[in-house]
């Protein structure tokens, strides 16, 4: 790869080490792309630069996202230039997050083979999300709903959002702005279950807190499932 880089002229020798240039590129001019050093053995850049390729000729993707912290903004900038000169034309979007620190209070580091699993992130995130749901209940055909008390109707506006929070998670990349409406939601849901009895509710106000009951829970649940967290069945 790195010989057929520097034969599309792309990239060339500089002290022993092989870089890509880019002089036309004023954010990235003085930041040469090192994609081979002086003793021959490769970098980050290098692999990175044949993953797009790899994942460019198997898949065919429209668009790859990469997820890393922020100290990786420039390195991606490189890359993503030297991947349009190389001629792959599929969008290449980099989402990054504040640095995740260790015990120490320090960065980790995936080189000494600390990082932390996903599955324990996950599951960590789980204790703050979650939730109990009514069973054996079903909204009935022709149902009135009546939000006359202002926590029913905070409730229900919460919800009415799902919608557009799910729009600005996919164009933002930021999952947790989708965390932050769920916690509001359960939040919402509290004050209203302490403020209003739901099964002793009046007759005519019953049918509504109960159906405001369950979507909440489905709510809760859809938006959980879509950040990888599973949910109770009851508490």
């Amino acid at each position: 790869m790195v010989q057929a880089l520097q034969d599309k002229g792309l990239a060339r020798p500089s002290e022993g080490a092989i870089c890509i240039f880019y002089e036309d590129d004023p954010e990235l001019a003085e930041t040469p792309f090192l994609i081979q050093k002086q003793d021959g053995a490769f970098l980050y850049a290098t692999t990175d630069l044949a993953t797009v390729q790899y994942r460019a000729e198997t898949f065919h993707p429209d668009r790859i996202i990469y997820v890393t912290d922020s100290r990786q903004q420039l390195h991606f900038r490189q890359l993503f230039a030297a991947a349009r000169r190389w001629g792959y034309t599929m969008a290449l979007e980099h989402v990054w997050f504040g640095t995740i620190l260790g015990e120490d209070g320090r960065p980790i580091k995936t080189r000494e083979g600390e990082p932390i699993k996903l599955e324990a992130l996950l599951d960590e995130a789980e204790e703050l999300f979650r939730k109990g749901e009514l069973e054996g209940w079903q909204p009935q055909p022709g149902l009135v709903v009546r939000l006359v008390a202002p926590e029913e109707q905070d409730l229900a506006k919460q919800m009415i959002r799902f919608g557009d929070t799910l729009l600005e998670v996919e164009r933002t990349y930021k999952p947790n702005i989708l965390a932050g409406f769920l916690y509001d939601l359960a939040t919402k849901f509290n004050l209203f279950y302490q403020a209003h009895p739901v099964l002793k509710a009046p007759a005519d106000l019953r049918p509504t807190r109960l159906l405001l009951c369950d979507l909440t829970a489905r709510y809760l649940r859809t938006g959980l499932e879509l950040l990888g967290i599973e949910t109770l069945e009851a508490m």
